[in-house]
């Protein structure tokens, strides 16, 4: 699971459906869930050369986690005793605009269980807005919901 010593650590997480991805060890920390994880197979040195599995999240909707992970790292606020800057940037808009309604839900699902709270934030943010000034029926057409 890890490669080097330090910065250079890799992570390799493995999808629902068997797709391997590498991420950096920071970028993957940034999940509450992997850092647990992380901690308990850093006893064990058989399980640290295994990629994580991560059975509930498909491989297009782990990229899409892993890509916005990526995003955080390189965007963390110095400025805010190392936490984050939750304001919607380009990138945020950007990141969830291309995105259909079943992809967001399943991001928002796997933000949630991998604990990665400002993805999580930003998708419920995101479908809460879809809904202001709405009518229930309009609503109801948003979201697929059965009438």
């Amino acid at each position: 699971m890890s490669d080097d010593q330090g910065d250079n650590q890799v992570v390799n997480l493995e999808s629902s459906d068997g797709v391997e991805f590498s991420i950096s060890r920071q970028a993957a920390q940034l999940s509450g869930t992997i850092d647990h994880i992380l901690s308990d197979l850093s006893r064990s040195v058989e399980a640290q050369a295994s990629a994580i599995p991560l059975s509930t999240i498909p491989s297009g909707v782990l990229e899409k986690v892993i890509d916005y992970m990526n995003h955080l790292l390189v965007s963390k606020d110095g400025n805010n005793n190392g936490g984050y800057n939750l304001k919607f940037s380009g990138f945020d808009e950007e990141y969830v605009r291309e995105m259909d309604m079943g992809l967001l839900f399943d991001v928002i699902l796997a933000a949630n269980f991998l604990d990665v709270k400002p993805l999580l934030e930003l998708g419920l943010k995101t479908v809460a807005r879809m809904a202001v000034g709405r009518t229930p029926q309009e609503v109801t057409k948003i979201y697929s919901m059965p009438h």
